[in-house]
């Protein structure tokens, strides 16, 4: 039996549409029947909800109303304690696959593609930016009622975080991310300051593929162990001195040295921190954007390439619209955060990895 939430009068120039489909467990090639499942709905300022739980033949149907021009739909499954997500725009009456897994406790699957350090040497705050993979056809959880996704060594000397997404937590010098590890591919994304002293070592607790550092400003001293320096590069409007190493075993270490701060700290924290504190998260958007980028497009006859790109490139146009309107005051902080961070998702996505 389907329930609604807050669905609004009908608008004229809105639009009927069917979103259906079925929910596919992909460890064990089968459906799911008696799966909840909700349809989210983002349309100016409301965010509208439909539930309903999947049949025999674990298949489901929403009819939705859109306005004008708006179709952006998030379809969640709930399936063993872990949510699932995949956003749809226009279906055009194809059935959509929501893909749920089964869990293991074994990280045996779980690799690093790319680890990036974006440092100021003045604030002394550091943004780091972790893109994982998940090779198999499990989501990885710890054991336990309590189980929770990656764990990440901080630096020696470093105990807490500064900014993350809402859940990180440090236990000792070990970052938690409530987060299980679904297959394929995600991104971790938390701010710290650097430990006293010039010495900066950090274990990496998966394999690690890619190293990435970069340190503002480019004149700052630093010397990067094992690192590749390729010199002064600008980005997002700010020049940094970059450094790249590759294939780091699991239980190998990031090891920087650093100089002291060219500027009275006290000063430097006073005016600009908080300034750093966004300009290092674009940059980590604008690092994930690039990555993303690169990457191999998914096997398959392409049909669909040039209308996920359009999509992509309007969703980016959004974002960037959002931060204006943010940075403006015209929106709130919570509010801002949470339809940014449901616009990325969807921007990473349309460029998952191996998918």
């Amino acid at each position: 039996m389907l329930s609604f939430l807050s669905i609004p009068a009908i608008p004229s120039g809105s639009y009927s549409e069917t979103i259906s489909g079925r929910v596919v467990n992909k460890t064990f090639d089968r459906t799911e029947s008696g799966c909840q499942i909700s349809l989210i709905q983002h349309g100016g300022e409301s965010v509208e909800v439909i539930r309903d739980t999947t049949d025999t033949g674990g298949e489901f149907s929403f009819e939705v109303e859109h306005a004008e021009g708006d179709a952006h739909n998030i379809l969640s499954a709930s399936y063993g304690g872990i949510t699932y997500r995949k956003n749809v725009a226009h279906t055009h009456g194809e059935p959509v696959e929501l893909a749920v897994y089964e869990t293991s406790d074994s990280d045996s699957s779980v690799t690093v593609i790319s680890h990036h350090l974006v440092i100021d040497g003045n604030s002394r705050e550091v943004t780091q930016i972790i893109i994982v993979r998940n090779s198999s056809t499990r989501t990885f959880r710890t054991g336990g009622d309590h189980g929770h996704g990656l764990e990440i060594p901080l630096p020696e000397g470093v105990t807490s975080i500064t900014g993350g997404a809402e859940g990180l937590h440090a236990h000792g010098d070990i970052l938690v991310s409530p987060e299980p590890v679904r297959p394929g591919g995600s991104q971790m994304i938390f701010t710290h300051k650097l430990a006293n002293g010039s010495r900066y070592k950090q274990r990496v607790n998966y394999p690690t593929s890619s190293v990435d550092v970069m340190m503002t400003p480019p004149d700052a001293e630093i010397e990067a162990t094992g690192l590749q320096d390729l010199g002064d590069v600008a980005f997002q409007q700010r020049n940094y001195r970059r450094f790249r190493g590759a294939a780091l075993k699991k239980g190998g270490h990031i090891i920087l040295r650093l100089g002291v701060p060219s500027v009275d700290l006290e000063e430097y924290l006073s005016r600009d921190t908080l300034k750093w504190t966004l300009g290092g998260l674009a940059v980590a958007f604008g690092l994930l954007a690039v990555f993303y980028r690169k990457l191999p497009k998914r096997d398959g006859d392409g049909r669909n390439g040039s209308s996920s790109e359009e999509r992509r490139q309007a969703l980016l146009r959004h974002i960037a619209d959002l931060d204006d309107r943010h940075e403006d005051g015209a929106i709130g902080e919570q509010d801002y955060r949470a339809r940014r961070e449901a616009l990325m998702a969807e921007v990473i996505d349309l460029e998952e990895l191996g998918e």
